[in-house]
């Protein structure tokens, strides 16, 4: 479910405790969807925004959010960070932040044909870090002797190159992408 638009900043050593008037809230305000954080920036996910989150260094108002990219996500797995960089899946592009913000969504110009046929709601960004790859799981992508297939197509960071689609199957069984996650790196 949405958490709400806000933001509360708490202290390391009492997440619990936290002043009311350190709260900062999504401009517009809308619901988030899913958030990640990266060193001193936290980007939240609304169903029209990608809003990014920055520390101030102020006591009274720790945080404030601001609307940059005006595109919005269907769920949390929606987008990943690497590094300092959001790549982020909205629609029909694969799109990831640059030093000022801005959505860059010219590293999908070689797959968008590819990924335009992929449904938002079953779509999953992932990081595998050790490779450096960002990967985009299109979860339910078809069905081969009535079981689910999942494709997936993945971005190379270090190179900027894309690898060709994969199809993941199961035999006699579902293979279907409902998360993801990065683990050890």
């Amino acid at each position: 479910t949405d958490p709400g638009p806000g933001f509360a900043v708490a202290k390391t050593t009492n997440p619990e405790g936290f002043p009311t008037v350190a709260s900062a809230f999504t401009t517009p305000a809308e619901n988030v969807r899913g958030m990640m954080t990266s060193n001193a920036r936290l980007f939240a996910l609304s169903a029209n925004h990608l809003h990014i989150g920055t520390l101030t260094g102020s006591s009274t108002s720790p945080l404030v959010m601001r609307p940059y990219w005006h595109t919005g996500f269907f769920h949390q797995y929606n987008g990943c960070v690497v590094k300092d960089t959001f790549y982020g899946f909205t629609g029909d592009v694969l799109s990831r932040t640059l030093a000022d913000n801005d959505a860059d969504s010219t590293i999908s110009d070689r797959v968008k044909s590819e990924l335009e046929i992929y449904v938002p709601q079953r779509t999953f960004v992932g990081h595998d870090a050790r490779n450096g790859w960002v990967t985009v799981f299109h979860s339910n992508h078809r069905q081969d002797g009535g079981f689910w297939v999942t494709r997936a197509i993945s971005y190379n960071y270090k190179r900027g190159k894309w690898n060709a689609p994969t199809e993941l199957s199961a035999a006699g069984a579902d293979f279907t992408v409902v998360g993801r996650a990065t683990v050890s790196g």
